[in-house]
């Protein structure tokens, strides 16, 4: 199988997440926090955490297992210090992409940390991204 980049990957979840609302709710199932798998590209620079084992098993399917092999989600704490200073700098090139796949949902949480990566979570999905450390 041809590797799967990853903004073509964002575009098949954009597509599944409008077929999702075609989806029986019986067919829909959660799987659970702790159960959840993620696909991190080979850059180590993004993540998808899908949800719903519809988009898993899709998923699955579709990318290159080679280059985007599941692997356990990230235990990210997005807690931050009293008084601290939230700035992170991240790549445009996947945000532009993230936020076009958001718009589309009614709500998005958005979880950021100084120098920690930023989470946009929806219902079907968690997308994960890296942030940009700059070394001295």
């Amino acid at each position: 199988m041809e590797k799967t980049n990853i903004k073509t990957i964002l575009y098949v979840l954009n597509t599944l997440s409008k077929e999702l609302f075609l989806v029986d709710e019986k067919d829909d199932k959660i799987i659970p926090k702790n159960k959840r798998k993620a696909f991190l590209d080979p850059s180590g620079m993004f993540a998808i955490v899908p949800k719903k084992k519809i988009l898993y098993d899709t998923l699955s399917k579709i990318i290159d297992l080679t280059a985007y092999e599941p692997r356990d989600t990230p235990n990210l704490d997005f807690k931050a210090e009293k008084g601290e200073e939230i700035k992170s700098k991240y790549n445009l090139y996947y945000l532009k992409i993230i936020m076009k796949l958001c718009e589309r949902y009614d709500s998005v949480s958005i979880k950021m940390k100084k120098d920690y990566p930023i989470c946009f979570e929806t219902e079907d999905f968690e997308l994960i991204l890296a942030p940009i450390i700059e070394t001295a």
